[in-house]
């Protein structure tokens, strides 16, 4: 599994191309919200952040061809 600095530098340029950034609100689980705040401390970024980057990513990998 590729660390948090191979994640950032591949998809750096894909977060930062949302100027305009859409609020979404979900209910998770609260083992994994415990798991995301675990993440989140081990790496220093917030669990915001360590959701938007999974969610891009599970974006990226099940898109459509458009």
């Amino acid at each position: 599994m590729p660390d948090h600095e191979e994640l950032t530098a591949r998809h750096t340029a894909t977060l930062s191309a949302f100027v305009i950034r859409a609020r979404r609100q979900v209910r998770l689980p609260q083992a994994v919200s415990e798991q995301v705040d675990t993440i989140a401390a081990v790496q220093g970024r917030r669990a915001a952040e360590v959701m938007r980057e999974a969610i891009t990513l599970y974006v990226q990998e099940h898109q459509t061809a458009q």
